[in-house]
């Protein structure tokens, strides 16, 4: 009878271990998050951990995963491509369930195969290239949009408010604002049966802006688009107008935020056009003010534009592992996140079968007064 007690309870113990699969420690669920905590994207990279920590914060507060802790280890992958693939086998080693990450696209596509050949699930808050999820690599995933949506949302604008106006294209030389641009001038070409005047393609991050610069202003486009950064398009936009420039200037997600403004100055970021995601917060069913409330609750601040993404990739992760099948690996996560509707701060959400989200809505916003409105979806 005894030594059949034993028995049991000793297959019941390998059972409990088969459970926890990779969470070997058996003290804690471990997440990794990476991204740009230095140099000049810092302000992003540090505004999407505090919304992981945030959302972690909330979980460990109602008893964490299966009645373990979740802890976050965080990198600093400096918003360079080459950084991120050695952060990535760092984070591999440490073998985390998933990884909120990386922020750049370029990041992500250096990293993404490292966890997949390490079986570690990625979620991306931010990357929005569609060849991330375009590679094959089922442990990808992204709850962000995509270029693709972006850049036709941006020709589609300037198509439907600007007709038969001549068009720029100015982008950086990164996997982010080169993608962009393309999607734009693929839709931009399309949808208004012109071409555009000129594509120039900068070095991400170099100051020298000459060769855009006189290009704009020898071509004298209408309008310009822009893929790229927010301080490179902040200062793109400062000295165009400086010299003389009034094309009407839109650029995508990475132009939204204060480092934009800051970079421009906000007289002359008035009127300049962004892509984003719609504001939510009055819409049934969302929780950003939820996320508002606590963020300022946490950090004493104000959130940066892309810090909720951070949360909504955080508790999009921890729902999946929480209720991901046995044993918990990549494989029961990985199935979790494509068969389970998630709810969101933005909303109800469920990937596709590439690991995309399969609504993702795209607003066209306008700097007015030193701040960032909404006027179109």
């Amino acid at each position: 009878m005894r030594r059949t007690l034993r028995l049991t309870l000793g297959l019941l113990g390998a059972v409990c271990m088969a459970a926890l699969g990779s969470c070997t420690s058996m003290q804690e669920v471990k997440i990794g998050v990476a991204g740009p905590l230095s140099g000049e994207q810092a302000t992003l990279g540090q505004d999407v951990l505090n919304g992981v920590n945030l959302a972690v914060e909330e979980w460990n507060a109602k008893g964490g995963i299966r009645g373990r802790r979740i802890s976050v280890t965080a990198v600093d992958d400096e918003n360079d491509p080459t950084k991120a693939k050695e952060m990535a086998y760092y984070l591999a080693r440490k073998r985390p369930l998933v990884v909120i990450g990386h922020v750049d696209s370029g990041c992500s596509l250096q990293a993404a195969k490292t966890y997949q050949d390490n079986g570690v699930v990625m979620i991306s808050p931010t990357s929005t290239s569609p060849k991330l999820t375009e590679s094959g690599q089922d442990h990808v995933f992204r709850v962000c949009g995509r270029d693709d949506f972006q850049g036709r949302a941006a020709a589609l604008w300037f198509v439907k408010q600007y007709p038969d106006r001549s068009v720029g294209v100015v982008s950086d030389n990164s996997d982010y604002g080169r993608g962009l641009a393309d999607e734009f001038v693929r839709n931009y070409e399309f949808l208004s049966a012109r071409k555009v005047l000129f594509r120039v393609e900068l070095q991400r991050g170099d100051p020298k802006l000459e060769p855009a610069l006189s290009r704009c202003l020898e071509e004298r486009p209408d309008l310009l688009f822009f893929g790229g950064l927010a301080n490179q398009g902040g200062a793109l936009l400062k000295a165009l107008r400086e010299r003389g420039s009034s094309a009407v200037f839109m650029a995508g997600d990475g132009c939204f935020g204060k480092p934009f403004l800051d970079a421009a100055g906000p007289e002359v970021a008035t009127g300049s056009l962004v892509t984003f995601y719609p504001d939510l917060s009055n819409i049934p069913g969302t929780r950003t003010e939820t996320f508002l409330n606590g963020y300022r609750a946490r950090y004493k601040s104000e959130p940066g534009p892309f810090g909720i993404f951070g949360y909504k990739a955080a508790h999009v992760a921890l729902s999946a592992i929480s209720q991901a099948g046995v044993p918990l690996n990549d494989r029961t996560i990985i199935d979790a996140l494509h068969r389970l509707t998630f709810e969101t701060v933005f909303g109800l959400m469920r990937f596709s079968d590439k690991g995309d989200p399969t609504e993702t809505p795209v607003a066209i916003w306008v700097v007015e007064e030193g701040t960032f409105k909404e006027i179109g979806i």
